[in-house]
């Protein structure tokens, strides 16, 4: 298998800015539907869903009701969604947009878990562990990657969340018009301001370099993958900063070069990557459902599925080059949807693992490859499209930018959203509205139980009295 680097990008095909807007709704979508089962078991996603059939227009599936669900809204995406956002608006908040900037990125991700998406009135929902530790330390912001260096080191160097992944996908968008190591290294630079870990990297390359790939129209079956795969963990296994991140003086004990090694080793990066199953993955392993590689493989299995025009029991849609035999979008919706609902009916970190899995799949199929009643029942989509649109125009995906006139930034697109910062006060009231609407739906469901068991004694009085 070859893993030479691709020559000089040549120009993007037609189908270029519906696969970008596809991947970044898409990946949208997933984190939406994941949401549904997010932290359960199979057997709880089953037993709460048992049509395993989703809808976000009416009659819209309701939420399983639990202090984890009652925090969103209906019909909303998660944090996942909100941090890929944060690259989007990092990138068109400057007359002169520019994708490479990852000291941007973090102080966007900083002012996020204190004030979320003031633009859509979001509150910063769902932050990881990893995510929180790291950016809440006090120097933060005045070297990221070295903060988030540091707090992995202390933690054992055993945190390999899937926090950075789920933003990534539209880095590869971003760089679709460039080379694939440009993409590999704006990735890792993004990635490493939150998760050090060089598993964490060489999955944010991978997801990073496949989205390239398939807006580019660039990989297009099974192989392309397998070589991207490689061509990816070579690029970060020859560089030290990355596959091999040790303790300077006064950071904790160096590693010896096997320790160092065994950060970023081949054999378990292939047993997820090249997964036949999604129980090879166990993704609803209470301990480990977190795990990077677990979300990577789940993703690029799911894309793998696309590519064969099957999930589960569906025939196969795509004859041997890749060409869709139907050429019917309402056939690509329908893969789309059965993709996605299979993972998310896997169960464990369903959101991320479906905003990931989104992200590729929605990049093959495209957006009009995507389900309608996913699509147009989404809580703040146009929004999204519309910033999705108006990165694909300034990136110059769907022609040349420069013909287009002067970019002007938007204002929701600043770090404030155009709205300043916000006060003390209002943070507070926003944090107590979260409570708040929890409690309301304690409530509900509660009475809802009370009825349920009324109707049910008086059911069984009436039959009694015959």
């Amino acid at each position: 298998m070859s893993t030479t680097p691709q020559q000089p990008p040549s120009p993007l095909p037609p189908t270029a800015p519906d696969r970008a807007i596809g991947t970044i709704l898409g990946s949208a979508l997933g984190d939406t539907i994941g949401l549904y089962t997010e932290f359960l078991t199979q057997d709880a996603a089953r037993k709460a869903y048992p049509s395993a059939k989703f809808s976000l227009v009416e009659p819209v599936t309701p939420l399983l009701g639990d202090s984890h669900r009652d925090r969103f809204p209906p019909r909303t995406w998660t944090d996942d969604t909100d941090h890929a956002l944060l690259f989007l608006l990092t990138y068109l908040s400057t007359p002169t947009p520019t994708p490479l900037s990852a000291p941007l990125f973090a102080a966007r991700l900083r002012r996020w878990t204190r004030e979320g998406i003031r633009a859509l009135s979001r509150p910063p929902l769902g932050t990881g562990n990893t995510i929180a530790g790291v950016v809440s330390s006090a120097n933060y912001l005045s070297d990221p990657a070295q903060v988030s260096r540091e707090y992995w080191i202390r933690h054992g160097r055993r945190m390999a969340a899937n926090g950075s992944l789920m933003r990534t996908h539209v880095i590869g968008v971003l760089g679709a018009p460039g080379g694939e190591e440009e993409v590999w290294r704006v990735a890792a630079e993004v990635g490493v301001v939150t998760h050090a870990d060089p598993r964490c990297v060489v999955a944010c390359c991978v997801v990073g370099g496949l989205v390239r790939g398939l807006v580019r129209g660039t990989v297009v079956r099974e192989g392309d993958v397998d070589c991207l795969l490689e061509r990816s963990w070579a690029w970060v296994r020859a560089r030290g900063e990355y596959a091999d991140p040790r303790a300077g003086e006064g950071e904790g004990d160096v590693l010896t070069d096997e320790q160092a090694a065994r950060l970023l080793d081949k054999a378990e990066f292939d047993r997820h990557v090249y997964a036949d199953t999604y129980a090879q993955l166990a993704l609803d392993e209470r301990r480990s459902m977190g795990y990077v590689y677990k979300c990577l493989g789940a993703a690029i299995l799911a894309l793998r599925l696309a590519m064969r025009g099957c999930a589960g029991g569906y025939n196969n849609d795509y004859d041997d080059n890749n060409n869709n035999k139907n050429d019917n979008d309402n056939t690509n919706a329908h893969l789309f949807e059965r993709i996605i609902t299979d993972l998310v009916m896997q169960a464990g970190d369903a959101d991320t693992n479906a905003a990931v899995a989104g992200a590729l799949v929605g990049a093959w199929v495209g957006r009009a490859g995507l389900p309608a009643h996913w699509a147009d029942g989404l809580v703040h989509g146009e929004w999204l499209v519309g910033k999705a649109e108006e990165a694909v125009r300034v990136a110059g995906i769907g022609g040349d930018a420069e013909g287009q006139g002067e970019y002007v930034p938007s204002p929701d697109t600043a770090p404030d959203f155009g709205m300043g910062e916000m006060t003390e006060r209002e943070v507070l009231a926003m944090e107590r509205g979260v409570w708040e609407r929890m409690l309301v739906r304690k409530r509900e469901r509660e009475e809802e139980e009370r009825r349920r068991k009324g109707w049910g004694i008086m059911g069984f009085v009436r039959g009694w009295m015959g």
